[in-house]
Formats: structure tokens, C-alpha cells, sequence
């Protein structure tokens, strides 16, 4: 009953001093702030009280008959050198309280007579300081506690990573190929915005990844590249479909100083997910222009990044043909004139070049080889869709490239009767 009630208070203090009056004076004040209070009018009482309580802090009068204050704090300060010392004097002489100070290892000295408020806060602090004392130590042994477990898994990780490699490079793709899906069912929602051209950051995604692989770019960077055209015009949506649906060029100076905002928009919303952060570097700056009339920032040749530069061609190259820069639709022909004619003014005449090459090898329509169109009834396992399957309100089902296994089969024969793209056998 006494160990739950001392939990329950401040603090133990210990209060030691041959005066009998001045025992009881601060047992009084001190146990009505709710401390639990011991006393002892010597030196030896108030060792044995030690050895037998938890004491966060003594307090102990300097001058005492058989042993003084200075010898009692000195032996406390060897055997519990946590608790902490307060020495009570009423020694005028500065030397032998400084040889007190430094033979107890005293961390508080106080006159007599002293101050309540004074005491009070020094006593307060010497508890907290013992109980953050005792925190740490706490803290200590249970990180090491922690670090000798984690010694001994480390002892038995080579063999464990060494069992478990080819699943985890399994787990790797796997979860490389969901994360694909799902930022283009991302974008598919996105898009749901701009219906007319749901398709549309599909196809700039795919051409920018065509420009990067015939620079031989690093893997990362055409993954980077991929995302990022799949996401980049998520800032539209805070746009009206005024100012998202009208060729650029058409728009007064006010609603083109408001359509220019989305890059910034759509680098605001998606820096709020963990490890996009390069993705959002790219849509940030994908209008800048070679000659520094871009936006947001005005950057110019080198300071724009490669991978921004190749997203930047790419949307131009589809949005031309999409009738959303000029007044007029452009064919694919008539956008890389285009291009070509704004060589070294907006874009990067190095990508230029690339595109040309890359655009004179693609087909004149855009229309897939052996694949065919076929209803859900007529699906069977291990087909694999030659085009992504979008639902009627236009939402993304499942990925190109997806290959058909009969519980995917069954959940769409659920749906609506609908024709699904897949490749011929």
C-alpha cells in the first residue's frame, strides 16, 4: 500500500538536520504540496533511511554533531550518485561552503534562513531531474536491450536474405507492376475530368518513354519520365473546362495567366504523397521553354532538366493534334512541322531530332497489330488486353497488357456486356 501510494506523489524527499523544529517545519510545508517526506535529525539516520527507500533528492544542514553535512553528501554522492544533494548552511564563511560544494559534489547550497519559494523550486527540479535521470537510464537499457536483438538478427540476416532473394526480386516486380496500375488508374481518374481525351496522357507517357530510351537514359529516369506523363496535368482539375478545353493560344491574357497556373497546382498536390518527389520536380517545370518564355520560372536551355524537356516535346507532339495549343487540329505530320519550326526557340534542338526519328518509324494510324475486338462472353484465360479496358463511365478496369485469368473473367461478365481489345493468338 505505501509503494502505491508513493508512486502516486511527486516525489521522496529526504530532510536531514539535528534541529528538531526545523524537521517538522518542512515535513509540514513539503508533504502539504504533496511529496512523500522522510526525516532524520543525523547523518547515520539518514543512511539507513537511504538504504532503505528510493530517495529522489536530500536535503541536508551543514553543521551536525558525529557527522556534517559535507561528509553525509559525499558518502550519498558515491553510493546513489543520482540522487540529488541540496546542502542547507548558515556558514557566512564563502571558503568552507565552496568546500562543501566540492567535497559533497553538492548540486544546490541554500541559507539559512531561506526563501519558500526558492526551496520549493529547487526541490522541484532536483525530483524532476532524478526522475528524467531514471528515464534515461530506463531508455538506455531498453535500447540496448533492442541492439543486442537486433545483433542477433543480424547474425542470422545473410543466411535469411540469401533463402529469400528471388522471392523478394518477385515481390519487387510484383509491387513495381501495381504501382504502374495504379497511377494509371490515377490518371484515368484525372482524365475522367477531361473525357474527351481520356487517352491522351497514355499517349504522351508512352512517346516521352520512346524519346528517353533513344537517349539512353537510365531506367529510373524513363520510370520517372512514364509517371510523370501519366500525372502531369492533374492540376487542371481546379481548372474550368473553359480554360482546360480552349487551344492555348486562343485564351485572353487573364485566363492564360490562370490555365498557367496548373503545373504548380498539380506539383502542390501530388508533393504531398512519399516518393514522387522526382516526379514532381518534372511537372513543376514541363512548360518551361528552351528560350526562357516557359512558366512557372522562366527557365531556359540548360537549367531545364532532360526529363523535363522530353515530357514538354511529347505533350506538344499529342495536345497539336488534339487541337488544344492552335485553333485548328494538327495531323502528325503538320505537329512535327511544327515543332521543328520552334527548334532551338521552345524546344531543345537535340529533341528535336529525336522526335523527327522516333515519329518517321511510327505506323500513319495509330491501329494495333493482330488484336481484335471481342465481347466479355467470348474471353477466355490467357488472353491479354492489347488495350487498357475502361468501364462506361470511363474508368480505368484493367491495364494494357493485363493477361486474363478466370476470376478476372467472371468479375467482368458481371458487368455490362462490353467489347474488350485483346491481342490475336
Amino acid at each position: 500500500m505505501l509503494e502505491s501510494k508513493i508512486a502516486n506523489l511527486p516525489g521522496n524527499i529526504l530532510f536531514v538536520d539535528d534541529e528538531e523544529n526545523i524537521l517538522k517545519s518542512l515535513l509540514r510545508h513539503f508533504s502539504g504540496l504533496g511529496y512523500q517526506v522522510f526525516t532524520a535529525n543525523c547523518g547515520q539516520d539518514a543512511l539507513n533511511i537511504l538504504n532503505k527507500e528510493n530517495i529522489d533528492a536530500i536535503i541536508s544542514d551543514m553543521r551536525m554533531p558525529e557527522m556534517d553535512g559535507q561528509t553525509l553528501l559525499k558518502e550519498v554522492s558515491t553510493k546513489w550518485p543520482d540522487i540529488s544533494r541540496i546542502l542547507l548552511t548558515g556558514y557566512a564563511d564563502l571558503n568552507s561552503v565552496i568546500s562543501a560544494v566540492n567535497v559533497g559534489k553538492i548540486h544546490y547550497c541554500l541559507t539559512k534562513p531561506w526563501h519558500e519559494n526558492q526551496i520549493e523550486a529547487i526541490v522541484k527540479l532536483s525530483v524532476e531531474t532524478k526522475h528524467l535521470k531514471e528515464k534515461n537510464k530506463h531508455l538506455i537499457k531498453k535500447v540496448k536491450s533492442q541492439n543486442a536483438e537486433l545483433l542477433k538478427i543480424n547474425d542470422n540476416l545473410k543466411i535469411i536474405v540469401e533463402e529469400r532473394t528471388h522471392a523478394l526480386d518477385q515481390a519487387l516486380k510484383k509491387l513495381s507492376q501495381n504501382y504502374t496500375s495504379l497511377v494509371k488508374i490515377c490518371s484515368n481518374l484525372i482524365n475522367i475530368y477531361d473525357h474527351k481525351h481520356r487517352k491522351h496522357t497514355l499517349q504522351v507517357a508512352e512517346l516521352a518513354v520512346k524519346i528517353a530510351k533513344a537517349l539512353k537514359l537510365p531506367q529510373e529516369e524513363i520510370n520517372n519520365i512514364y509517371f510523370s506523363g501519366l500525372l502531369y496535368n492533374i492540376g487542371k482539375i481546379g481548372l474550368s473546362k473553359h480554360l482546360t478545353e480552349t487551344p492555348y493560344k486562343t485564351l485572353a491574357t487573364e485566363e492564360k495567366r490562370l490555365f498557367e497556373q496548373y503545373p504548380l497546382l498539380g506539383a502542390t498536390v501530388l508533393s504531398s504523397m512519399d516518393g514522387l518527389e522526382d516526379i514532381v520536380k518534372i511537372i513543376l517545370a514541363h512548360r518551361e521553354r528552351y528560350n526562357g518564355m516557359g512558366y512557372p520560372k522562366k527557365l531556359s536551355k540548360d537549367q531545364i532538366p532532360l526529363n523535363t524537356s522530353i515530357l514538354s516535346i511529347a505533350i506538344d507532339y499529342e495536345q497539336l493534334q488534339l487541337g488544344l495549343i492552335l485553333p485548328q487540329t494538327l495531323s502528325s505530320a503538320q505537329a512535327l512541322a511544327f515543332i521543328q519550326s520552334y527548334r532551338g526557340i521552345y524546344y531543345d534542338p537535340k529533341l528535336v531530332d529525336t522526335l523527327c526519328n522516333i515519329v518517321n518509324t511510327l505506323p500513319l494510324h495509330c491501329t494495333y497489330l493482330k488484336e481484335k475486338a471481342i465481347s466479355t462472353r467470348m474471353l477466355s484465360p490467357g488472353m491479354v488486353l492489347s488495350q487498357d479496358l475502361f468501364s462506361a463511365h470511363k474508368i480505368l478496369l484493367l491495364p494494357k497488357g493485363k493477361v486474363l485469368s478466370e476470376d478476372i473473367i467472371n468479375n467482368l461478365l458481371r458487368l455490362a456486356e462490353m467489347s474488350v481489345w485483346v491481342y490475336e493468338e
